[in-house]
Parts: C-alpha cells; structure tokens; sequence
C-alpha cells in the first residue's frame, strides 16, 4: 500500500532539505495527530535526514492516516497535554515494521497486521527502531468510550490481527484506507458506525481474554444488553438485571464505579444512534424526525427534540438538513 485511496492532506519530506527533515516531521505529527516530541531511538545513527510521507482524510468523525517514515521515539507528554485535550484515540495498524507503546506503566510490542489503541489524553511513548508505514484512525473517546465497560483499562492495548474481531478489524481498517472513491456522508457515517462497532467488540474481547475481573465482564454484559434493546422504549434497570441474573442494586453500583449511571447511558447511546440514522438518512419505517425518535427507544419526540440540541447543539431537524446538504 502506498498511500490512501483518497487523501485530502498529505505531507511529505523528501523535498526538504536533508538537515531540516526531522525537525520539519516532527512539525507534522503535531499538526496531523497531537502535540508530540520525537527523537532519534538508541542506537540509532542516522545524523541527518528523515525521509517521511503522510496523507490523511476524514470519514464521518473518524481521521484515517497513513504514513511511512523512519526509526524515531514518539513522546506524547504531559506538557503536551497541558495545551488541550484531544479527546481521541489513536489506533495504530502498522503495515511494514514493528513498534513498541508505552502508557500507563503497559508496554506492548506489534507487528504488521496488529492493533494497538493509544489513549491521546494520556501520556504516551511509542517507539519504532527501524523504518516503518502504518494506518493512524482517529476515533473520538465520547463515541468509543460507551462501547466498553472500563475505558482505562483499553489504553496501550494489543489486538491481535490474525483472528477473531481483531483479524476482521484490521481487514477493514485496510480497506476503507484503499478506499479510492469519495464517500457520501451517509456512507462515511455508515461506515464509521460499523468500524466503531468492531473496535469496541475486539478491545472488549482482548481485555475479557486477560482475565478481566468479574465485575468488568458484567458492566460489559449490561453494555450490551442496552444495546440490543435501545429501540425498546419501556427498557428498564430492571429487565437488564433480570437478563444478567443480578439484583438492580448491583447494576446501579456497575455503572456508578464507572463514572455514569443506566439512565445516562441508554440517554446517550439512543442520542448518538439517532444522529447516526438522522445522517443516513435512509431507515426503513423512519421518513420523520419523530419516527427516527421512536426507533431509538424515546416516546416522547419533544424530550427527543430537547436533549438532542442539549447534546450536539442543534434541532434533529437541523442536523438531518446538515446532514443531507453533504451528500
């Protein structure tokens, strides 16, 4: 793969001078990705030059990067962080070369075809010892985060590519970065949602496969449960414990020690499909704003309309006119 199927930015060194390249890329990383220092890894001596390529586009809320450069150490720091929050993830993918990250006292080593999440809130280091090209998604947290039962526990996280949801999220993230034809916006939001969907399914498997803690798995179970049923307007605290076979006291202590409470978390999950099929467009049985409200579990289209523009600043109404004006 050379470059993505379709890029609205790219940069490159190669028509830099030799004695500016390294400075000039560091420059771009800050610019396409975070506020970053790099430097030269040990043992490495190189003297000059660094030759790098980088092209980038944006699908729905998703930045797909591919880029290819040389041996370098990445230090995402808390002096970098003190200039704004980013309120992303970074998932790596690399294609050629392998890499090492560091956050949160993990460490984890990948190779072409593997995985790995980064949390670009955090303090991060990632390091490359020899010449290397990778996929870079950028993935909002507040669209990631609801899907998994204890984000902190997702951040430097390897996902292996050769099996499993891992395997079919990496073929995936491969062929979106092909992808060589412009995408509508109810594509890119189709799109985003579904490659969203498989992040979330195989971080939440790689955690569950260390032997994540009982009460973990359980906040995922009552994750999922919510999800399956968000079209069910009566859904309750209690129909989800009786499903997990656990009183509602201990539900209601699950999403507690997690930052949020039920309420909540069906509120935002139903707000977030809403936009996302007020963006395709196209739901079968959903042609009115109201229709789309009952097909996410709200019974009342004025609340619907309420906490809607509470939560992203404009009237369902307006956001479908938005929406469709990008088509």
């Amino acid at each position: 793969m050379d470059m993505l199927g379709v890029a609205e930015r790219v940069w490159s060194t190669h028509d830099v001078p030799v004695r500016d390249q390294f400075a000039a890329w560091e420059h771009v990383a800050c610019e396409a990705f975070a506020p970053v220092s790099l430097s030269r890894p040990p043992g490495d001596h190189v003297v000059d030059g660094l030759l790098a390529s980088c092209a980038m586009r944006r699908v729905a809320d998703l930045g797909v990067a591919w880029l290819a450069t040389g041996a370098q150490v990445v230090e995402h720091s808390a002096r970098h962080i003190a200039q704004g929050a980013n309120g992303v993830y970074f998932l790596n993918l690399p294609l050629v070369g392998s890499g090492m990250a560091m956050q949160d006292g993990r460490m984890s080593v990948t190779g072409p075809g593997d995985l790995v999440l980064v949390n670009g809130d955090r303090p991060f280091t990632l390091g490359f010892a020899s010449p290397f090209e990778q996929i870079s998604i950028a993935i909002p947290r507040a669209s990631l985060d609801p899907l998994l039962a204890d984000p902190s526990q997702a951040n430097c996280v390897v996902i292996k590519g050769d099996s499993g949801a891992g395997a079919i999220a990496a073929t995936a993230i491969q062929t979106l970065a092909e992808q060589k034809n412009p995408l509508t916006a109810r594509e890119a939001h189709g799109i985003s949602d579904v490659l969203l969907g498989l992040v979330s399914l195989a971080v939440s498997t790689t955690i569950e496969g260390a032997v994540a803690p009982v009460r973990l798995q359980r906040f995922q179970a009552a994750l999922d449960q919510v999800e399956r049923r968000l079209a069910d307007p009566e859904l309750t605290p209690h129909d989800v414990a009786k499903e997990l076979s656990i009183s509602v006291s201990y539900l209601t202590k699950l999403f507690a020690e997690h930052g949020t409470s039920f309420g909540r978390t069906v509120l935002t999950r139903r707000l977030d499909r809403a936009r996302g099929l007020l963006a395709v467009g196209e739901v079968p049985g959903a042609a009115t704003v109201t229709q789309v409200a009952m097909a996410c579990g709200f019974h009342d289209s004025g609340y619907f309309a309420r906490t809607f523009r509470a939560r992203f600043g404009v009237t369902p109404s307006e956001y479908r006119c938005a929406a469709a004006q990008l088509d």
